[in-house]
């Protein structure tokens, strides 16, 4: 085994992860794994930072995982990168990933993951005004100087609730909570949508902080999410919600691309590695189902 392969797969699964080190891993893998992996940016955020895509097989019809969404999503970031770096390594050596046999199981299938939507955000939550570059007065004035609960990207908009599905106005920019002036106002949520509508991708997973449950429900649901929610949740020992949501990304998914989309919440206080052994069963199945 390669020495950068090692360092692909050994990374500190318990960092934060900012910008540079989400740049960093996407290139580790791309130099580890070379023609065998696509690895690209799908848009930019705000402030202009790249926002970045990881595929294995064709692009065109593939199961689409989304994280960091939230400023202070980093355990679903460290998570997605984690399970990419393992998925790869388990393609290129063999072996078992979850109880299953992927180079066998992934014939004929693919993934595109998304660790980051939100970079500006992740820069924000971590380094405050300094990951603001020219916005840092904006950034100032929504924050009120306390960056500890950042959620939003580098305009206040919190991305997880600006996508056109059930959108509706929330006051005024902040650090969390604002929808934005209107639906997909934003240049991230913007990026994901149109990778979902350009390659025609066939599910939708997003990971984030929240109730640790599977969520699959918003307006005409397709009918075989619900069971595919029971399986995934079988898998992995969480319960499924039947509440219905509005103005993320899953929810968007669900009403434009009228396929299965699912929200996966996670425990902000677990650690990368805790959030990857419990959930790698339901997030193979999920590449398979």
């Amino acid at each position: 085994m390669s020495e950068t392969n090692v360092n692909c797969r050994t990374a500190e699964t318990k960092a934060q992860e900012d910008y540079g080190r989400v740049r960093s891993r996407v290139y580790a893998l791309k130099e580890a794994y070379g023609n065998q992996i696509k690895a690209f940016s799908v848009g930019r955020s705000v402030l202009g930072r790249g926002i970045y895509a990881l595929g294995l097989g064709e692009i065109r019809g593939a199961t689409l995982m989304i994280g960091g969404a939230g400023g202070r999503d980093f355990v679903s970031c460290g998570l997605l990168f984690r399970f990419f770096e393992e998925l790869m390594f388990r393609m290129k050596e063999g072996g078992q990933l979850g109880g299953i046999e992927v180079q066998k199981a992934m014939r004929g299938r693919s993934v595109v993951v998304i660790p980051c939507l939100n970079p500006d955000g992740f820069e924000l939550a971590l380094h405050g005004r300094d990951g603001a570059g020219q916005m840092g007065d904006v950034t100032d004035k929504m924050s009120e100087g306390d960056y500890a609960g950042w959620e939003a990207n580098a305009r206040g908009v919190d991305l997880r609730l600006n996508f056109d599905a059930g959108w509706e106005a929330s006051g005024a920019a902040r650090a969390s909570g604002y929808a934005g002036p209107r639906a997909m106002s934003e240049p991230e949520a913007r990026a994901a949508a149109n990778l979902c509508t350009a390659f025609d991708l066939k599910q939708l997973f997003v990971f984030g902080s929240g109730p640790v449950q599977i969520s699959y429900r918003s307006g005409d649901t397709p009918v075989r999410s619900r069971l595919m929610a029971q399986v995934l949740a079988g898998a992995c020992g969480m319960k499924v919600s039947e509440a219905p949501s509005a103005g993320g990304v899953k929810d968007w998914f669900i009403q434009e691309m009228n396929r299965p989309a699912f929200s996966i919440g996670l425990d902000s206080s677990e650690t990368v590695e805790e959030a990857y052994s419990r959930l790698i069963e339901m997030m193979v199945l999920a590449m398979l189902i």
